[in-house]
């Protein structure tokens, strides 16, 4: 994992010219509930084929997905993936891991 970096209140996270927070690349691994990588990882691509999905197997067996987006921060990509998973109907979301893409190629 990488390094955790707290910000004061006086700290900001790097802005863009007009102050907004800077987009920058996030990966989340969203969990389904299905079981079935043959069908379901076909449909997974097709459907997440906008964040370049990566399908496997989870340890639990279960399908799961890694994909690639821009946020401007975890809680954000944490909302983004969130949304993303949505995308796919009639599948539960189960478990979601989000990361800076810059940790990710790290692992």
């Amino acid at each position: 994992m990488g390094d955790v970096v707290y910000l004061g209140r006086s700290q900001r996270p790097p802005v863009t010219t007009i102050g907004e927070p800077m987009l920058r690349g996030h990966n989340a691994r969203l969990e389904f509930d299905r079981t079935d990588t043959h069908h379901f990882g076909d449909e997974l691509i097709e459907t997440l084929k906008a964040y370049h999905p990566a399908v496997s197997l989870s340890q639990l067996g279960r399908v799961q997905a890694d994909v690639t987006f821009v946020a401007h921060d975890i809680p954000h990509a944490a909302d983004m993936a969130i949304a993303i998973a949505a995308e796919v109907g009639g599948v539960s979301l189960v478990a979601l891991e989000v990361t800076s893409t810059e940790d990710f190629d790290r692992l």
